[in-house]
């Protein structure tokens, strides 16, 4: 998580809006500092997995929480001095009215942090968790990528890679290749065997640096074929080689400082962001030039030949002779950059593996742990030599002192596996995924969360870096979860997208809460020992939580950020306690409580982003306070059958994204929603005398969902129409309409345009609703990707000419009779799903079956729950 801990905070602190608040405060300098300090932290900073670096790493956990608050000061202080609110805030007012109160204030808050990020760098270079072998083997490029120069460096994970290593040195070091002036060694295996560790030790032998003149290392994934991005990366690596002596040379003269100089740290580390392709290639002949040089390219996984050879030809201009070490997975691409030398990296032997195994899990130290080995050993034969697959089962391990916890493991071995029987690798994710995988150690073991859901308290977390600012977050979110299912990290239940319900296997699950350390507390009534830096609290329990049932250290966190009770809410003391003491909270999740009302102190909590009251049965209202919280994204209310109306300034948060809610007024305020410009998820549900969205005098046109890209109306029994312009909606992708048994979609105005973004349509328990009228469907032919039709007992026919379609399910619609004749022309659908349609699914059996000529080119197809193309796909 260190990378997306310090990318994250740069990030942030490079967007147009700090630059124009801290422009405004005249605290831009102080600003620019805090991120000159913070990357050159990132260029030094080694993945905490040595316990000895567990300690640094924690305090500059703290410190980024310090920074993340700073930055949450300045967008709270900025929406008040735009005016965005209206409001006056009590506990701000002088500051608001004092700027250079404010600048004061913030600018030793800053000072702060670039004090004590260089105290913790001058400890890490003390204890030399940085250096190997003479040189700094972790580098981290906020502008590139995590890892795209040095990856981290463990020496258990070279154990019995000595012959593999000293073969790839005779190779090096053999002169009597002297044509063509670049060789290239490929090291060829299976992903997580090992290659990459083994290059490295190559890379920072001492023999290497007699032999020499130039060490390069660039990441390359699937980079290779983007030029401009590999020299960058190159010339990165080649620069801060380069000047490591000197930055050694810098802080030795500051061990006796509080603190480092950074300017001049910083200033031996260039960027070449700004430079053109040809400027790179002529810097990097200019490094090369008359110098032998090393250079590894560390996973490879595409490389065109023409490209490749282009490639070589740039390096051997200039340079007296130079040595390449590529890494790969892919025989083809061995083959490419050199078909003679491959050099095929096999699994360790079996004691190799044990050794490693005792290494990460007891730390070499196995004394009166013997029958917890010999489970062990089972569990290792079965990794068969897989580096990656041994270091991921003993993080799993690590703590666990119970033979069944062994047992367990040694019984499910094969939920750490993908689909594709690639071990799952915590360490392989991209630093933006690893903040969101290791967030699941704070919900409860075999959880079930909905994919919006997920996302919002993700964006909450501050895990999900847009690549523009113009993109939204919510999309960036479900490509997180895509990636997470891919990597087998997360498991979608039912494929419906933001709507599906997402859930973790138990062990991988437990390889989240190993990799979040104590950052992460369930807390029950066995609880005693409470981590200094935990940021997380989840409380369980059966009943109402009282305050004299938590731990006493608890309620003396002053930096928590996230507080959630499972299943049932606190009593109204423990809530009132965590509001005034735990100011820092982002999301607070109440979900399930029994309280009347909310204390009118949850004003207080500035930094709030995510508030949960679902399911609470008893409230009725919200405090007026709550309109103070100008940085909340996310109000769910769903499930307040008791609760009347919002306060009439929530209209004005600036930054409330989803509103999900339960209410008893007859119609919405147009107008309070109309105010929320960065509405963009709107959740109706279990409203009981609703009877028209809108006031349709108060409101008369689509603006008042003009940014909402997700619409979900449920179970509103008395609902009776919609907004006659709901047909035009600009940003509306995904629409759910369910049980509403009075509305009539026919009395929808047909817009020129529709609705020509919608992907997600799902339409159920609607008694009136015989086919889908027109303006669901017109603007949306080339874009609705998903129709899902449930419980629709007179829908008589289905929808055709819907040429992007792919998912299509059918539930409990017993009137449809036959599918359309334009289904075989559907050439993406890839999924059909037909349940509790008894003539439907007649017409659509394999072979015989009289609709199926239209639907034999599908790829999945099931019928009440059975895919009868399994054995085609087989």
């Amino acid at each position: 998580m260190e990378e997306a801990i310090i990318a994250a905070i740069v990030v942030e602190l490079g967007s147009a809006a700090f630059k124009e608040i801290g422009a405004a405060l005249g605290v831009t300098k102080q600003l620019e500092e805090l991120k000159e300090t913070l990357e050159s932290i990132n260029y030094t900073l080694l993945a905490p997995e040595a316990d000895r670096a567990q300690i640094w790493f924690k305090r500059l956990q703290g410190v980024y929480y310090d920074a993340k608050e700073i930055l949450d000061d300045f967008e709270f202080y900025n929406l008040q001095w735009q005016g965005s609110a209206g409001l006056k805030v009590r506990q701000f007012l002088f500051i608001l009215n004092n700027p250079l109160r404010f600048r004061w204030v913030m600018g030793r808050k800053i000072k702060r942090i670039r004090e004590s990020l260089c105290r913790i760098k001058m400890d890490k270079d003390a204890c030399d968790i940085t250096s190997r072998g003479g040189k700094g083997v972790r580098w981290v490029e906020v502008t590139t990528s995590v890892s795209d120069t040095f990856p981290s460096f463990c020496k258990a994970d070279v154990i019995g890679r000595d012959k593999d290593a000293q073969n790839i040195l005779d190779f090096l070091s053999d002169d009597r290749v002297s044509s063509p002036v670049c060789v290239t060694i490929p090291i060829v295996g299976m992903g997580g065997i090992g290659k990459t560790a083994l290059a490295l030790k190559v890379y920072s032998g001492e023999g290497i640096d007699r032999s020499f003149d130039l060490k390069l290392w660039a990441s390359v994934k699937e980079d290779f074929n983007n030029l401009k991005k590999l020299l960058r990366k190159i010339l990165a690596s080649a620069s801060k080689c380069s000047d490591h002596l000197k930055m050694e040379q810098l802080q030795s003269q500051c061990k006796c400082s509080d603190h480092l100089n950074t300017e001049q740290l910083q200033s031996q580390c260039k960027s070449f962001d700004h430079l053109s392709t040809e400027q790179l290639q002529i810097q990097l002949k200019e490094k090369v030039k008359g110098k032998t040089f090393l250079l590894v390219l560390d996973d490879v996984r595409s490389v065109d030949r023409v490209k490749w050879v282009e490639f070589l030809s740039l390096l051997s201009e200039g340079a007296r002779r130079g040595k390449i070490i590529v890494t790969t997975r892919d025989q083809l691409v061995a083959s490419v950059v050199s078909p003679d030398l491959p050099y095929k990296l096999q699994g360790l032997t079996l004691e190799d593996s044990r050794n490693l195994f005792l290494q990460w899990t007891f730390g070499g130290d196995a004394r009166n742990k013997e029958s917890l080995m010999k489970i062990g050993e089972e569990i290792v034969e079965k990794c068969k030599g897989v580096v990656g697959a041994i270091r991921t089962v003993a993080r799993l391990l690590q703590g666990k002192r119970e033979e069944h916890q062994w047992l367990t493991l040694r019984g499910d071995f094969r939920s750490i596996f993908d689909k594709k029987g690639r071990f799952i690798s915590y360490d392989e994710l991209p630093f933006h995924l690893k903040p969101c995988f290791a967030y699941f150690s704070n919900l409860p073991k075999n959880f079930k969360i909905l994919g919006i859901e997920l996302i919002h308290q993700w964006i909450a977390q501050g895990f999900i870096q847009p690549s523009v600012e113009t993109q939204e977050p919510e999309k960036v979110g479900q490509d997180y979860i895509y990636e997470l299912m891919s990597r087998s990290f997360l498991q979608d239940t039912d494929g419906y997208g933001l709507f599906s319900t997402i859930k973790m296997h138990d062990l991988v699950h437990e390889l989240a809460i190993s990799v979040a350390q104590t950052e992460c507390l369930i807390v029950d009534a066995h609880v005693k020992d409470v981590p200094e830096n935990v940021r997380h609290l989840s409380f369980s329990g059966n009943k109402n939580l009282q305050k004299d049932k938590v731990p006493s250290p608890l309620l003396k966190m002053r930096k928590v950020c996230t507080v959630g009770f499972q299943s049932v809410g606190p009593d109204r003391c423990l809530l009132d306690e965590c509001i005034s003491r735990f100011k820092c909270l982002r999301m607070l999740g109440l979900g399930n409580s029994s309280f009347k009302a909310l204390p009118s102190s949850i004003g207080g909590l500035k930094y709030l982003r995510y508030l949960d009251l679902s399911g609470n049965s008893e409230i009725e209202s919200l405090p007026h306070s709550i309109c103070r919280l100008l940085l909340l994204e996310t109000l769910m209310l769903q499930g307040c059958v008791k609760f009347v109306k919002l306060p009439k300034d929530v209209g004005k948060l600036p930054r409330l994204r989803c509103l999900r809610l339960t209410t008893r007024e007859r119609f919405l305020s147009g107008k309070l929603i109309a105010g929320l410009e960065k509405l963009q998820c709107l959740w109706i549900d279990e409203c009981g005398e609703l009877e028209h969205l809108f006031d349709t005098e108060e409101i008369r046109n689509q603006h008042v969902l003009s940014t909402v890209s997700v619409l979900v109306i449920m179970n509103c029994k008395n609902l009776l129409s919609l907004p006659r312009w709901l047909s035009s909606l600009p940003k509306l992708e995904n629409l759910v309409i369910v049980n509403c048994e009075k509305l009539d979609l026919t009395k929808i105005d047909e817009c020129d345009g529709g609705l020509v973004n919608l992907r997600y349509l799902w339409v159920g328990k609607l008694p009136q609703l015989v086919d889908l009228p027109r303006w669901l469907l017109g603007g949306a032919a080339t874009t609705l990707n998903h129709i899902r039709i449930t419980d629709c007992s007179t829908l008589t026919t289905l929808p055709k000419d819907l040429e992007c379609l792919r998912k299509l399910s059918i539930e409990k619609c017993p009137l449809i009779a036959s599918l359309p004749d334009g289904m075989s022309y559907l050439a993406k659908l890839e999924e059909l799903r037909i349940s509790e349609c008894l003539e439907l699914i007649s017409r659509c059996q394999r072979e015989k079956g009289a609709d199926w000529h239209k639907i034999s080119h599908v790829r999945d197809i099931y019928l009440n729950g059975i895919n009868i193309q399994d054995s085609i796909n087989k």
